[in-house]
């Protein structure tokens, strides 16, 4: 899938963090990655990061189905 989201918007820079936010020192270690990429966007299919990421990091957050539907209506 990650090769379609790139064909419609090739703009983007797709860049994978993955860790599971199961405590609050996974969940530091997270945004300490997210911060240092300092990303255009952040992109999750989870509700619980979701609600932690508008609360704590400047970035917006997307689902990965607002970024499909994005791609369709810019063609």
């Amino acid at each position: 899938m990650r090769k379609r989201v790139e064909s419609f918007e090739p703009e983007y820079k797709i860049r994978e963090v993955v860790d599971a936010c199961t405590d609050c020192d996974v969940c530091r270690h997270l945004m300490d990655k997210i911060r240092g990429i300092d990303p255009d966007r952040i992109v999750t299919d989870c509700l619980s990061c979701r609600l932690q990421f508008n609360q704590l990091l400047p970035h917006p957050v997307s689902h990965p189905i607002e970024i499909l539907r994005d791609a369709y209506l810019k063609k």
